[in-house]
């Protein structure tokens, strides 16, 4: 495809970054460096070159406030991280826990429990997965904990071990990690209701435990004075939980290690408000996440300003599938969480704004997958091209804050004093609704074969925000390099949050297999003509591969303000609009021809506009030519004589003059005499009026007798409901009395016959 003309309608698409020597730099000619243009080379460098990439890069580095409370953080999470594979069958690996800390995953998981030679192992207990040495997997983390972010690592323990086993875990513990492990509390942030978490900052390089606590006094019970009905229901959640919530007691050398992530079970926001223990943090299968957020949304939001939850997949995943809450209608959206592998599990965008969410990372197609993935579960998140869609759009959330595993929540996920409702379809408090328009253009490179292609584009946030499977481009067949699909924009009319949406654009051969895709948060996209790089189903780069857009992101504007905001915008375009219009209406006017002369004549500088009755501006040049020849009007100086007319004799001649503005009789005039002004046309009506009216009596009168209609209908089936209901009653009655007597009978003959036997006896 040759090298087309691309027209920039606005300055701001024009000029993407200031005209100046990187600009210069891409000329390739030297005539063109001297008067600031760019030759066809020259564009196409500036396209492909860093300053304008898809992200600003400023994005991209580590720039986050960090110094505010744990809980205001995603925090990215993994689940069963041990795991290379299947939850049944697969490979633990102690390599895995290096790899995920280096993608730069802040939560990890430890499955705990007794070796057979004395020694705690890992591994998926209850099945045929492998196990790996526990002291291996410490000693790993010690080594890649901090070789990415400096921020603080979870290692959130399912402890199995006997309290003999778990002595050695705590002594590996501390002599894997030495000065790194949080044992105490810092003096600034005591472990007390009331107090808020530390912050990233304040824990750096230090690596927090997540294990079961003995709390003295016993005021561990986190079940004490729940009712039955709700003990019920948390049994039921823990058999979902599987393995999860069936640990065992802490011994006394672990639970010293736990500090500002103590695990507890959830009971009910109200007592949770009531402890308001910061340092507590609650664990969670999916389901009842979920169950929670369909039932307390601005609760579940409100719950996790103060505390952390950590969300997991449900243990019928025996895929290693993660789950999409936000494509699923009716329950979360995109639930940015923190989380390795879900990004939405856990928090907001549908977002419950929990900060931490356990996601399967080795199930991300191939990424540190022994096996390669198997696409997950369909009917959770997959596009059916393979991967995980839940990983792949944590992997690129988290590509943001400098890969440091602690993206800041939205503000009004953090303040106390704000309300929010993930389910909302309106507007959020404080936050400005967004318009994009994404247009595909064309893609690069996608194959080296002659290949057949078309493009998606899709939207993950909330329910009311999250669009799939609606936007798609024309297949292109045979062109593999570089077909060019040139479709209409693709527009998301309303994004109630932009801040929690991801945007997805997704390149597939004629057939539905996936070629590569790409996951951008709205909020780190720049608008305009940009080259997007394609990524695999691991979201790694698939080389030259990429899909040339054209992006736009405004504000939000309702229909009934759309023409006042684009008149702001293009003030010029929506004048020359008007005055064609006002051309337009002249046919209204007593004298066409005349108002028609009006309506096009360039009004003088120091004219005084006016406006006419249907709110049409008129200049006053306009008005003095209107006003011209009729009865009693003034006379414009230099304006037409009369047809005929004789000329003054002996009359001074009055001076030449400037044309000015009519005085305010012409002004009256002109609007006095216009059809469109005729107070006849609109009168205004008076209830008594509309009551005498035929057609209103006639409808009222319908209405009275449909009213009178429907109560009798209702007390007659009233009526027949009392008669049938008391019909009942007798029958039941009476079959009530023969049932008393019959056993009645029963058991006298069955008393005379005991009575009988003993007496023969």
């Amino acid at each position: 495809m040759g090298l087309k003309p691309i027209s920039l309608k606005t300055p701001a698409e024009r000029f993407t970054i200031k005209l100046n020597c990187p600009l210069r730099n891409l000329s390739t000619n030297f005539d063109a460096k001297c008067v600031c243009q760019l030759t066809k080379e020259g564009l196409l460098y500036f396209l492909m070159c860093e300053e304008n990439n898809l992200t600003p890069m400023h994005r991209l580095d580590l720039g986050a406030n960090m110094k505010l409370p744990l809980a205001a953080y995603y925090i990215n999470s993994s689940h069963n991280t041990y795991l290379t594979g299947h939850q049944l069958t697969g490979k633990s690996s102690v390599e895995i826990y290096r790899q995920v800390l280096l993608t730069g995953c802040r939560c990890l998981e430890l499955d705990c429990w007794d070796g057979k030679d004395g020694e705690p192992i890992i591994t998926h207990g209850f099945t045929m997965c492998t196990e790996v040495s526990f002291k291996d997997v410490v000693e790993a983390i010690a080594e890649a904990a901090f070789k990415v972010s400096e921020y603080p690592v979870i290692l959130s323990f399912e402890n199995h071990c006997s309290v003999k086993q778990q002595q050695l875990l705590a002594k590996y513990c501390c002599e894997a990690f030495g000065e790194l492990l949080l044992q105490k509390s810092l003096d600034s942030f005591p472990l007390k209701p009331g107090i808020q978490l530390p912050s990233p900052h304040d824990l750096k390089k230090k690596i927090l435990i997540k294990n079961k606590k003995v709390h003295k006094g016993g005021d561990d019970d986190d079940m004490a004075g729940l009712t039955d009905e709700e003990k019920k229901k948390i049994e039921k959640e823990k058999k979902d939980a599987g393995t999860a919530a069936k640990e065992a007691e802490a011994a006394e050398e672990m639970s010293a290690l736990v500090n500002y992530i103590q695990p507890v079970h959830f009971t009910t926001f109200d007592n949770a408000t009531k402890k308001n223990r910061s340092y507590e943090m609650s664990s969670m299968v999916e389901t009842q996440a979920l169950n929670l957020l369909k039932e307390a949304p601005e609760d579940f939001v409100d719950y996790n300003k103060r505390q952390l939850t950590r969300i997991y997949p449900k243990g019928t995943r025996v895929d290693s599938s993660n789950y999409v809450p936000q494509v699923r209608k009716g329950k979360v959206s995109k639930c940015i969480c923190g989380s390795g592998g879900d990004i939405d599990s856990c928090s907001g965008d549908a977002g419950d704004g929990s900060g931490v969410s356990g996601g399967d990372y080795h199930h991300d197609g191939d990424g540190y997958s022994a096996d390669d993935g198997d696409g997950g579960s369909g009917d959770d998140g997959e596009d059916g091209g393979g991967g995980d869609l839940a990983m792949c759009v944590n992997l690129g959330v988290f590509e943001y804050n400098g890969c440091s595993g602690y993206i800041v929540k939205p503000e009004f996920m953090r303040k106390l004093d704000k309300r929010f409702d993930p389910f909302t379809e309106s507007t959020v408090d404080g936050v400005v609704a967004g318009t994009v328009e994404i247009k595909i253009i064309s893609a690069q490179f996608l194959s080296d074969k002659k290949i057949s292609s078309y493009v998606e584009v899709e939207m993950y946030g909330l329910p009311t925000d999250t669009v799939r499977k609606k936007f798609k481009t024309k297949t292109v067949v045979n062109n593999g390099m570089d077909p060019y699909y040139n479709e209409e924009a693709f527009v998301f009319k309303k994004v109630v949050l932009p801040d929690l949406a991801v945007v997805r654009i997704i390149v597939y051969e004629e057939g539905g297999k996936f070629i590569g895709h790409r996951l951008m948060p709205l909020d780190g996209i720049k608008p305009g003509y940009r080259h997007i790089p394609l990524r695999n189903e691991s979201n790694r780069p698939l080389g030259l591969a990429s899909v040339f857009a054209h992006i736009v992101a405004k504000d939000y504007v309702s229909d009934a303000f759309a023409d006042f905001a684009n008149a702001l915008l293009n003030p010029i375009a929506y004048q020359s609009a008007n005055e064609a219009r006002a051309a337009a209406l002249c046919a209204f006017e007593d004298d066409p021809d005349a108002a028609l002369d009006a309506a096009t004549a360039p009004s003088p500088k120091s004219g005084k506009k006016a406006w006419g009755a249907i709110g049409k501006k008129v200049s006053a040049s306009n008005i003095a030519v209107k006003a011209v020849g009729k009865p009693g009007g003034p006379k414009a100086a230099g304006g037409p004589k009369p047809a005929g007319g004789p000329k003054p004799a002996g009359g001074p001649k009055p001076a030449s003059t400037p044309a000015s503005p009519p005085p305010p009789a012409a002004e009256s005039e002109f609007i006095t005499n216009s059809k469109m002004k005729d107070d006849s046309i609109v009168k205004p009506l008076t209830m008594d009026s509309v009551k005498q009216n035929k057609a209103y009596t006639k409808i009222s009168s319908k209405r009275d007798k449909e009213v009178d209609s429907l109560k009798k209908k209702n007390e007659k089936a009233q009526s027949n409901m009392k008669t049938k209901m008391k019909g009942e009653e007798t029958k039941l009655k009476s079959a009530n009395q023969k049932n008393e007597k019959k056993a009645e009978k029963s058991g006298k003959d069955e008393h005379d016959k005991v009575v009988k036997e003993n007496e023969e006896k």
